[in-house]
This record gives structure tokens, C-alpha cells and sequence, in this order.
């Protein structure tokens, strides 16, 4: 029993600690249609970067940079472009550096019909600008994706263009914009495309890719851009898709993700995450464990201080109907092991349930999670989402153990379930009365008071009435726990069970 109060005295901590964290969602007009690419912590606010097109008759999209408070209000909103273009920034291809000045790497289309360009943009911390140059192949299109500031203080872009075929286009430029040198990665006749770029030891760089239209393709390069080594990621059982996430780690190992589609199934793209030494070289490889009917695209990759590793994207239930996509979050440890999932949903608007995506998470100095993205219903908005450490919008949500928050679970109510006996010492038994409802399958997960899942029961229903899990004496320590038992990917029951 001395334990258990011990379980009860950590809980009440935690909350204690956390009490400061600030948490909010909110959807952001700045008067068109927005996206946030990108987003940025500091102490004072958060800049959110992406573009926005102006409300006129005339299609027209800008370049929006957009500061707000701590607790998520706007402060200001700076656009630029002309009526001439419009300006595409690339995939979560927004820089902040030290001074708070900002850049962007993208494609500028032009009105006329002129092929697009790569275009490269610098910002102070307000949002004015220092310099906008455009860089391409003349007479050909070319694709910006991805921009990352180079040891020398320059920038490299990284994107596609059509010379020759469709093949992977890096452009380097100097701290002011001159252009210093191009390249180009690919063969003729094949479709190749560069998605992410991200600086490693010495100044080389890596280039996520794609090769022949899905295989992933990982260059590494020297800072002329002479390549080092490349390797191409294929699995004879998968579809696989290119490698637009990567990142350099502390210790110059890199994690990129991949959505892979068993071959022979219907099931949706499944989610890998592969980490790999400076020389390419593997680490691990891990498919995240979802649910074999969602399918994840994670969108941003970050490091965290203790060498965990957050990620974020948008998600849907390909086995549901209405298909609404929502954000979610996990956190895993470095060797790749999940610690917790989290799922949302914009449910402020009338129209509810709507389509709503993330695009980047960043920790914040307070120890949470801010995410960008945005919503679509009539408009569209800038989506601001700030969690607090646990990736948690309501504080305690791993402890109830819910990792959906917006619908919180699909089932409107909960089947009537029971443990006996609760607290227990030896065996335990938990029960689901189904009150004839079918139950495929049906899971019970067990989880702690960290969320996370210590133990899985497979069970199958008793005369199609109830559902019965037995837990042996060996198979928890003495705790606090919860259940949720999910059917076809629903939870149906869920409850409380306490371990002497």
C-alpha cells in the first residue's frame, strides 16, 4: 500500500509541475486563405511562417510571417509578393536564426506563363525584407523544397527541375543572396526530386530525395557539392515513398521517415523510421505501431535536448467514413522506442469535424510542444496547437490514457466493464459486457500512469456477450493502471485497475 500512496504523491507532483505550462488551439486569419509551414519558440511569442493568398478576385499568394504571444495572440502579420507571382515556399522550408532573422526557400510561378524558378528569401525580426533572390535553368522548370543555412553563413535550396528530365536541383548562395554554384543529382528519362536538406560535420550536407518516383534516395555531399556517398532505400515487399524528413542528430547520425504500403494488401501506408551513422551506416529500424488502417505522414523531425526524438504529421482512419485527417505527435526514446502517441483534432468550428493538418513541432522553453499547420472548412486558417511536456492539450490526458483529444475516442459511450477483484494482489480478471455489440478482435491494452502500453490481451467473445481478459500475478508491478479495450479501432471500454 506504501507504494501505491508513493504513485499518488508523484502524480500530484506532476501536475504540480506543470501547472505554468501554457496549452491552447487555435485557428489564425490574417485575412486570406494561410498555411503554417513552419513555427519558432522564443521566450516572448512564437513566429509562424508559411504564406497566405490575399482576398481578391485574382488568385495571388504571398510569403506571411505571423508573431504571437504566449498564449497564442497575434501581435503582428507581415506578407510580401506582387501581383506578377505567386510564391510557393517549399516543403517546411523556413530558417530562423540566432538574430531571429528569417529564410525561405520556395517557387515563384509566374503569371505570364514563364517557367517557375527557385526562390530564396530573407527576413529581419520583423518580418521586413533583406534580400529576394530567384535561381533556375533557363527555359526550364524548376522546383524549390527545402533551404538550410551552410557553415560558411550561405544558404543551400534544395528542389527539382526538368532539364534533362526530372531530376534533384541544389542551388548555393552566399549570407546575401549571390549565387555561388549549382547542381543537379539524377539520370535522365526517371523521375528524381530533392525534398530535404539538412547540414552535417565539416560542411557536408544530406539530401533526402526521391529516385524513380518512390524509392528513397539519401546523398551525402562535401560543401561544393561533390557527392561523398548515396544510398537508395527499397523493400521488395513495400511500396516506398521518398524522403522528404530528415535530420542530423547531435552526434552527426541521421533519422529520416518513410511511408511504406505492404504490396499485396489494402492496408494504408505504414510509417517507418530508419537512423543511420554519419556514413550511412544502419542503427535502427522501426515501423511506428499504428493501427495498420491509419496511415501517418510525419511532416517534422526534431531533437530533443536529452537525445529523444519528437515527431509530428497528419493522420487518417482509412477504415472510417467520413476519412477527417487530423494531427498527431509521438515521442520516442533514441533508440526509437515509442514513450507516448498523441492525436488532434480542430473541433472549434461550427462545421465540425474538419480536415486539420501539422506540419512542424518545436520543443518550447517551458519544457512543452508548439505545432503548426491549418485548418480547412469555408476558409482557411493558420493552425497553433502548444502542449505541454507530456504532448498533452488538457493536462493529466496520459494519465486518463487517451491519445486522441478533439474527438477523444469514437465511441459516443463506453461499454460497461468491470475488475474483480480491484485493488488486486494475485489474478485479476477485467469484463466487457457487450450488450450485443459485435466486438472484432477486441485488444485490451494496459497502460501506466506514463501512458505508456506495458501489456496487450487478445481474448475472443464469450457467446458474443462478453468480453474476458485474465491477468496473471507475474504480469504487472504493484501501481496504478489503466485499460481501453478497442475493437475495429474503437475504444469501447476503458477503466481503472490498481495493483498491490
Amino acid at each position: 500500500m506504501k507504494s501505491i500512496v508513493a504513485v499518488y504523491l508523484m502524480i500530484s507532483l506532476f501536475f504540480m509541475c506543470n501547472a505554468q505550462q501554457i496549452t491552447f488551439s487555435k485557428a489564425i486569419d490574417v485575412g486570406g486563405l494561410e498555411i503554417g509551414w513552419n513555427v519558432f519558440a522564443t521566450e516572448d511569442g512564437y513566429y509562424i511562417c508559411g504564406n497566405t493568398s490575399l482576398d481578391t478576385p485574382e488568385y495571388h499568394i504571398l510569403t506571411a510571417i505571423t508573431k504571437t504571444n504566449l498564449e497564442g495572440e497575434v501581435e503582428w502579420v507581415n506578407t510580401h509578393g506582387n501581383p506578377d507571382v505567386n510564391l510557393y515556399p517549399g516543403n517546411s522550408s523556413w530558417e530562423m536564426n540566432e538574430q531571429n532573422e528569417f529564410i525561405v526557400g520556395g517557387s515563384i510561378q509566374y503569371k505570364d506563363g514563364s517557367a517557375s524558378q527557385v526562390f530564396l528569401s530573407k527576413f529581419d525580426a520583423l518580418g521586413d525584407t533583406v534580400f529576394i533572390n530567384t535561381i533556375g535553368i533557363p527555359g526550364f522548370w524548376t522546383i524549390g523544397q527545402d533551404v538550410i543555412k551552410t557553415h560558411d553563413g550561405g544558404y543551400a535550396a534544395i528542389g527539382r527541375t526538368k532539364s534533362g528530365g526530372d531530376n534533384v536541383f541544389l542551388v548555393k548562395v552566399d549570407s546575401l543572396g549571390n549565387f555561388m554554384w549549382q547542381n543537379i543529382y539524377g539520370t535522365n528519362f526517371t523521375y528524381n526530386a530533392g525534398g530535404s536538406i539538412q547540414l552535417g560535420s565539416n560542411g557536408n550536407l544530406y539530401l533526402g530525395c526521391t529516385y524513380n518516383e518512390e524509392k528513397g534516395w539519401l546523398i551525402k555531399i562535401d560543401s561544393l557539392g561533390n557527392i561523398l556517398w548515396d544510398k537508395i532505400f527499397e523493400d521488395e515487399n513495400y511500396s516506398t515513398s521518398s524522403l522528404y524528413n530528415i535530420i542530423v542528430l547531435e552526434n552527426n547520425d541521421i533519422v529520416f521517415s518513410q511511408i511504406v504500403r505492404p504490396g499485396n494488401t489494402v492496408f494504408a501506408g505504414l510509417t517507418r523510421l530508419r537512423r543511420l551513422t554519419s556514413e550511412g551506416d544502419s542503427v535502427w529500424t522501426k515501423m511506428l505501431p499504428f493501427d495498420e488502417y491509419e496511415e501517418h505522414d510525419v511532416r517534422s523531425i526534431r531533437e530533443l535536448s536529452n537525445g529523444d526524438i519528437v515527431i509530428a504529421g497528419t493522420y487518417k482512419n482509412m477504415d472510417m467514413s467520413p476519412q477527417i485527417l487530423g494531427g498527431w505527435i509521438a515521442r520516442m526514446d533514441a533508440n526509437g522506442n515509442i514513450l507516448w502517441t498523441r492525436r488532434y483534432k480542430y473541433e472549434e468550428s461550427p462545421l465540425y469535424p474538419i480536415h486539420a493538418y501539422f506540419y512542424d513541432v518545436k520543443p518550447t522553453p517551458d519544457n512543452g510542444f508548439i505545432l503548426t499547420g491549418h485548418t480547412v472548412y469555408n476558409d482557411q486558417d493558420i493552425w497553433l496547437v502548444k502542449l505541454d511536456s507530456m504532448g498533452c492539450l488538457e493536462p493529466g490526458c496520459h494519465i486518463d490514457t487517451s491519445d486522441t483529444v478533439g474527438v477523444i475516442d469514437i465511441s459516443p459511450q463506453y461499454l460497461q466493464s468491470k475488475v474483480y477483484p480491484n485493488p488486486f494482489s494475485g489474478q485479476a480478471v477485467i469484463e466487457v459486457a457487450l450488450d450485443g455489440r459485435p466486438a472484432h478482435d477486441a485488444i485490451c491494452r494496459i497502460y501506466d500512469i506514463q501512458g505508456k502500453v506495458v501489456k496487450e490481451l487478445k481474448t475472443k467473445a464469450d457467446n458474443q456477450e462478453t468480453l474476458t481478459y485474465r491477468l496473471d500475478k507475474p504480469m504487472l508491478q504493484a501501481g496504478i493502471y489503466f485499460y481501453k479495450v478497442v475493437s475495429k479501432h474503437e475504444v469501447i471500454a476503458r477503466g481503472k485497475l490498481v495493483k498491490e
